[in-house]
Parts: structure tokens; sequence; C-alpha cells
């Protein structure tokens, strides 16, 4: 969010032209990084101003921060359905998980373990991107030894940033935001 803010999120409502309300749970531990600097918040981080079509179309864009593993958050949220303190989470549409690294530390559970077990268990559609193609053979068996049902293979992500980034120590490596992605749904037979 704070290369850019929102407004990366509305070419979702530009590509999908019958889309009327788009909702965003942003969810995860460092959620607030980049957003709120030496107590200043950034408001292009935090706050959508719509373009002229998307105001003339009356699109919604509700979106909401949590700072919390996404497991942990729909714990919490089941824990306090049916109290006054809010209603039921809904399993997502759609879960994005942007440059993780979930597999750099590919012989070790890591926090993504329950948080993947939860997306595979329910079904979630689920798209992981990375920065370099060996994480995302990283990521690959990761997700596979999660027995995650791998549905759209590793390959570079035609929508990855156009912008390259010079990799730190090193003289001729550079990477690019969300540069590879692939995806899983359900649990895989075994």
């Amino acid at each position: 969010l704070h290369n850019g803010g929102l407004a990366y999120f509305e070419e979702i409502l530009h590509s999908l032209p019958s889309l009327r309300r788009l909702t965003l749970r942003l969810i995860g531990p460092q959620i607030y990084r980049g957003m709120v600097k030496q107590g200043v918040i950034n408001e292009e981080a935090l706050y959508w101003v719509p373009c002229a079509l998307c105001q003339e179309k009356g699109i919604q864009f509700v979106h909401t921060p949590h700072a919390a593993l996404f497991h942990d958050y729909m714990k919490k949220g089941s824990a306090v359905a049916g109290t006054d303190e809010g209603p039921v989470p809904r399993w997502p549409d759609l879960a994005v998980m942007f440059n993780s690294g979930m597999g750099l530390n590919c012989f070790k559970k890591s926090d993504w373990s329950p948080t993947l077990e939860a997306l595979a268990e329910n079904g979630v559609p689920t798209l992981c991107t990375s920065f370099l193609e060996r994480e995302s053979e990283e990521d690959e068996d990761y997700l596979t030894r999660h027995r995650c049902n791998i549905v759209i293979k590793r390959h570079k992500n035609p929508w990855r940033s156009e912008v390259l980034t010079k990799m730190v120590f090193m003289r001729k490596h550079f990477f690019t935001y969300n540069g590879f992605v692939q995806g899983f749904r359900g649990l895989r037979e075994v």
C-alpha cells in the first residue's frame, strides 16, 4: 500500500465494469507499515479518491486494515459471532498473498502454515505473488508440502510492477513487485 496506495485496487474496478462494490480486507501483522510514519497518516495509502468514471458510476470501494494474521482474524471473528461485537466474518471470494516470502524458510513451518491450511480447507481461491522466479519456486514447494491444490501454475505475472528495483548488495540483480504469480484452491488429494 505504501507504494501507490489504494489507487492500485481501482484497476480491478476498471477491469470489471459490471462490478459496483469492491470490499477489501487488508489483513497482516505489518499492514500499517508504510501507512503511518512518525505518527502521521499517509493519506494516499489509507484513503481512496475515486476517479471521475467511478464517481459517475456510483462505485463503492470499502476497505479496512486489520493488523493480524489471517487465520487469527477469522478465528476472532467467529468467536464474537452472535454477540453484539460484530457480524460473522465471511470467507473471501478471493485471497491474495502479495510477495509473502512464505517459502523462504522452506524446511520449517512458518506463520503462513495455519493461514494456508485455513484457506485450502475452506476452498478459498488464492493467488500468491513473489518477487523472483527462485522465490516462486520455493513458494510452490511450500504450497505442495501443505497439500494446496495448485490450479494456476507459477509464471511471470502479466500485471507485475513495471518498476525494476535493484537488489541490495548485488551488482547486477533486480526484482519487481509481484513478479511471479501462482494460485491454489482447496486441498490436493493424496
